[in-house]
């Protein structure tokens, strides 16, 4: 790790899309590294974990079984994130914190030694959705903990280069989780992965958030615990403060998120789109997701780096006004070129769009309320948001089929940017000073 830390603040001398990192950021953006990785496994394993926990009755109800547990994951965040941001605010954000992967940990391990449908009957399916709510309130409070420790600290005259780290970590855990299904697929045979081979990666996710949890209850050592611990003041007071006093700024922070969360589920579904309603090889389509990936990782560090010198309202703004549009003409252009040159301008311009959203959105959200109702705010906003759009791949699938054109899912991005901007004019935000 001290070879890692030495090499970024080489970078960071030279002026490189590279800040200075120390142990405190090194261990925040670990864990959430790790925590999505734990998180994501359900959803790039779900046929095998359909077969295991399901009856094979029909094999279709049996992924239908298991897609809906892992909306469960989704649907459980917003009160999970409400009730553990309520904590952190009030008590210490830190050990919520730190609890958050000490969960997923435990959740993903659970997942992977858990017996089968045919081992303990309808036992299985029961734990397996106690086991993916576990890592709902988990994930519930790992992205909102992790942007409210950055916005408290230091870090905040540098927040949306925190925030472009943060967010290119979780894309890693993405990256790992893919890396090693293929390399469980390539090593074995697919009776061996449907038997026991979709275990190892869970094995290994569990052990290493366990891991990661170790090393995290260090960053209570790096705090001062009672200077980011509000006053003591009454439930109903705190309630009223985030309901009403603050009431569009959660709005607004809505809003951000929604637009975060609509295009994050719609990337996830492009492959299947792709699949679906284009002649195009299922095998490129997976390569350049992947490559995909890889963008979005390294413009999130340009667009943190960039945005230290200029007003990140203003690029928001400017980012999702054209953003529709750019959706709208990247999938026409699948018809118009076709093959490898037509996914590599979707997945490449589509993730600098998201790298450019997510950067900045996260950095305006980071600075919408007060520092004593930040935590609860920001979970609040982030997870409702991710709990609705959950639904986007079946939203997707209904625009299409009802009007036989792709393209037109750009309209809904358009709605939520206009309602976003609307929002965002409604109230002056109150912006870091930069130094």
């Amino acid at each position: 790790m001290d070879y890692l830390l030495k090499f970024c603040k080489l970078y960071n001398q030279q002026g490189c899309i590279f800040m200075r990192i120390d142990k405190k950021f090194f261990l925040i953006i670990l864990g959430s590294s790790l925590e999505y990785y734990d998180f994501v496994l359900y959803g790039l394993l779900a046929t095998q974990i359909s077969k295991t926990f399901f009856p094979a009755s029909n094999s279709k109800l049996q992924l239908i079984q298991g897609l809906s547990v892992f909306a469960l994951g989704y649907l459980v965040r917003p009160l999970a994130g409400t009730i553990l941001g309520m904590i952190a605010d009030r008590y210490n954000n830190v050990k919520i914190f730190a609890f958050s992967i000490l969960l997923m940990g435990t959740s993903t391990l659970f997942i992977g030694v858990l017996p089968s449908y045919e081992t303990i009957g309808i036992a299985a399916p029961l734990l397996l959705i106690l086991a993916r709510i576990m890592q709902g309130i988990s994930f519930a409070a790992e992205i909102p903990g992790a942007v409210t420790i950055l916005s408290n600290s230091y870090w905040k005259q540098n927040i949306s280069s925190s925030i472009g780290y943060l967010m290119s970590s979780t894309n890693f855990g993405f990256i790992m989780a893919s890396i090693l299904i293929y390399l469980v697929h390539l090593f074995f045979t697919e009776e061996t992965v449907l038997s026991w081979g979709w275990r190892i990666p869970f094995l290994i996710g569990g052990v290493l958030a366990f891991i990661s949890y170790y090393i995290r209850r260090d960053l209570t050592l790096f705090f001062d615990l009672k200077k980011n611990c509000p006053s003591r003041i009454s439930l109903k007071q705190f309630l009223s403060e985030i309901v009403v006093a603050n009431f569009k700024g959660i709005l607004q922070g809505t809003g951000i998120t929604s637009l975060i969360a609509s295009g994050t589920m719609f990337f996830i579904y492009l492959p299947h789109l792709l699949e679906e309603h284009y002649t195009l090889s299922s095998h490129d389509i997976r390569l350049f997701f992947f490559l995909g990936l890889i963008t979005f990782i390294v413009f999130c560090l340009v667009f943190g780096k960039l945005l230290k010198n200029y007003d990140i309202r203003t690029f928001f703004i400017g980012t999702i006004l054209t953003f529709p549009l750019m959706v709208y003409f990247l999938i026409l252009q699948i018809n118009l070129i076709g093959g490898r040159p037509s996914l590599f301008l979707l997945f490449a311009c589509y993730e600098i769009y998201m790298a450019a959203i997510f950067t900045s959105g996260l950095s305006l959200l980071s600075q919408l309320f007060p520092l004593h109702l930040r935590n609860t705010s920001i979970s609040w906003c982030y997870n409702l948001s991710f709990s609705i759009f959950s639904f986007m791949p079946a939203i997707v699938t209904y625009i299409i089929a009802e009007t036989k054109r792709a393209e037109i899912i750009s309209l809904l991005f358009f709605v939520l940017s206009l309602i976003l901007i609307v929002a965002l004019f409604s109230k002056n935000l109150n912006f870091i000073k930069r130094t």
